[in-house]
């Protein structure tokens, strides 16, 4: 076997060690003055992230409502379009591009494509 030869300072040590670790308590107590700038700090990052949570979610709304609006309106110039080409009796068969003006008042033309 062998001896295990410690000196008195490293007995010392190890019982000083020993009571440390028993001295370590589960719960410390915290006054409400050391933790104070914390727990406001929480507080304020709890309402910005609710606040852009909300934010977000009302943007997606409003982006939603637009890109409804938005698909209406290509609807109903669409429809307008083939309603004009049918008035101008336009062969329904082939391809015509529209082009709008650039001022109000100016004409606009139905121009044959011909990539078909």
């Amino acid at each position: 076997m062998s001896e295990i030869n410690l000196s008195e300072q490293e007995i010392v040590s190890l019982d000083e060690a020993t009571e440390e670790k028993k001295a370590d308590p589960e719960v410390v107590e915290l006054e409400w003055s050391e933790i104070q700038n914390i727990a406001i700090g929480q507080s304020r990052i709890d309402t910005l992230e609710t606040q852009l949570a909300t934010m977000l979610l009302n943007t997606e709304k409003t982006k939603t409502q637009v890109l409804r609006e938005i698909e209406g309106i290509k609807s109903t110039i669409y429809q307008n379009a083939a309603q004009l080409k049918d008035s101008k009796g336009i062969d329904p068969e082939l391809s015509y591009e529209l082009k709008l003006p650039v001022d109000i008042g100016e004409p606009g033309y139905f121009i044959k494509n011909n990539a078909e």
